[in-house]
């Protein structure tokens, strides 16, 4: 799919944008502008879902017939951060960050009096941000960071009510606010302030915008993706998730095509819709010639996992030998060893695990956990493997009938059993008998570096939050902060400190 990138993003295509930049057309708007026309809305339309080869001929229709326009240069941006973003190549990073600094070029020499004009750059760094980041650049990535944030804070002064602000301002506040204690320093030192909750209310602001006024009805599927993101990751009120799903289920108009898919599946499995997540993801459909979105298969692959349906096999494999990646092989890899394990094959778990030693990085929490398993050479249990998978996939009673009475010998073992049965007991709605379970998860797991303690502690801490014991959900979420388990740490730590931004309100 680069092939079109590298010779309409890049070279002949460079070339012609500073051509269009110095060389003044005849008729129309000669002057640097920004034009948000019915033509960018569809290039841009075409580019979220993730029609690349179809936006980049609408801009460059628009390019030809307006030259001056800089929104083209700015949505340009979008194809090579999804690219980055969904492919996660090595090869496409180094060959498309040299597009960084010539668009950040181009534009700056916009319209200066145009809303747009800082907006733009803004989220050209804030794209490029998030890009460095998954490639290891983290110096860069801050610094571009800082520089978005800078002029969305003089955009804001100067342009109030600019409507597109809201989403970069949403997502750069969530962003700021779920930056780990430790290193709270180095944003404070550069200025730079945000909460989770702050970013999320202005997030469904836009939404509403959206839903009322058709100039920025084009915005909602990105403004989805967001607070989607948000709601999965920095949140953890299954209520939202349930009327999120409901109203991008509820709206037409906005983009389809596979991050819709994937937004709808990863809600659905969150709500423990299992079912309805399966249907979703082998009902999507895919243009020709878009640009390969191999994640969904390591999705459906779980999502059928989690009914131990051993089909889920063709799609894991699907995912290893055609994502050219590196986050969630591991994971894949490991998914791939319990279905061997849970058809009693043995030798093909084996083969499995050691495969993750070979593949793959550590940086999202699943890899660290696969490449744990992997190193710690212990067989898991398939009673406590089976009412995992269940409980994820939302068949509670299942998952407390794959428990049974088992007696454990392992001390991990002995507390997982009581963390899964807190677990089902508290997705089931029955609360007293998932705090009495989370509790002795507690008391039996703070000690040990597995995570159930830990996320025990955080999800005593949205029961009380629930309850409206505040003084007591902020004790329960500092004791998950401050607990030193190592499997999951990052997801279930910001949960934790997004429930003590809350409370403390």
């Amino acid at each position: 799919m680069l092939q079109f990138n590298k010779s309409i993003l890049t070279g002949r295509f460079v070339v012609a944008v500073f051509l269009c930049s110095f060389f003044v057309p005849l008729s129309g708007n000669t002057s640097p502008h920004y034009d948000f026309n019915a033509n960018c809305i569809k290039a841009y339309t075409e580019i979220i879902s993730l029609n690349f080869m179809a936006g980049a001929e609408l801009l460059s229709l628009e390019k030809t017939e307006n030259p001056a326009n800089r929104i083209p240069v700015f949505l340009e941006n979008y194809i090579d951060f999804l690219t980055l973003a969904i492919g996660e190549e090595q090869s496409d990073f180094e060959q498309l960050k040299q597009n960084r600094s010539v668009r950040i070029n181009i534009l700056s020499s916009g319209e200066p009096n145009s809303a747009w004009h800082k907006h733009c750059q803004a989220a050209v760094y804030l794209q490029w941000s998030f890009a460095r980041v998954k490639f290891g650049e983290y110096t860069m990535a801050g610094l571009d960071l800082n520089r978005a944030y800078r002029l969305l804070e003089e955009n804001k002064t100067l342009y109030p009510g600019f409507v597109p602000d809201m989403l970069l301002n949403g997502v750069m506040n969530a962003l700021i606010g779920s930056i780990p204690d430790n290193y709270k320093w180095a944003s404070r030192l550069a200025g730079m302030e945000g909460a989770i909750e702050s970013g999320r209310t202005m997030l469904y602001q836009l939404l509403d915008i959206t839903d009322a006024t058709p100039q920025w009805a084009h915005l909602k599927s990105e403004t989805f993706f967001y607070l989607a993101f948000i709601e999965m990751n920095l949140q953890s009120d299954k209520n939202r998730v349930v009327e999120l799903l409901k109203r991008m289920e509820s709206t037409d108009g906005h983009a389809t095509g596979p991050l819709n898919c994937y937004i709808k599946a990863n809600l659905a499995m969150r709500t423990r819709n299992n079912d309805k997540a399966i249907e979703i993801l082998e009902g999507c459909k895919i243009p020709d010639g878009s640009y390969p979105f191999h994640y969904l298969e390591f999705v459906i692959g779980n999502a059928k996992l989690n009914r131990l349906d051993q089909s889920a096999a063709k799609h894991f494999l699907n995912y290893v030998n055609h994502y050219k990646g590196s986050n969630y092989i591991k994971s894949a890899y490991q998914r791939l060893a319990w279905l061997s394990l849970l058809k009693g094959d043995y030798n093909g778990y084996r083969f499995y695990i050691s495969l993750i030693l070979k593949h793959g990085q550590t940086f999202v929490d699943e890899d660290k956990q696969a490449q744990a398993e992997a190193l710690s050479d212990i067989l898991p249990q398939t009673s406590l493997l089976k009412a995992r998978l269940l409980f994820d996939g939302g068949y509670f009673e299942d998952a407390l009938e794959a428990l049974g009475t088992n007696v454990f010998s392992e001390p991990g073992d002995s507390v997982e059993y009581l963390y899964r049965k807190a677990r089902i007991y508290h997705e089931w709605g029955k609360p007293v008998q998932a705090k009495d379970f989370y509790l002795r998860t507690i008391e039996a797991g703070s000690d040990l570096k597995y995570y159930f303690a830990g996320n025990s502690a955080l999800q005593m801490g949205l029961i009380s939050e629930s309850e409206g014991k505040y003084t007591e959900a902020a004790h329960y979420y500092d004791m998950s902060i401050k607990m030193h388990f190592t499997e999951y740490r990052n997801s279930i730590q910001q949960k934790a400190k997004a429930g003590l931004q809350r409370v403390r309100k």
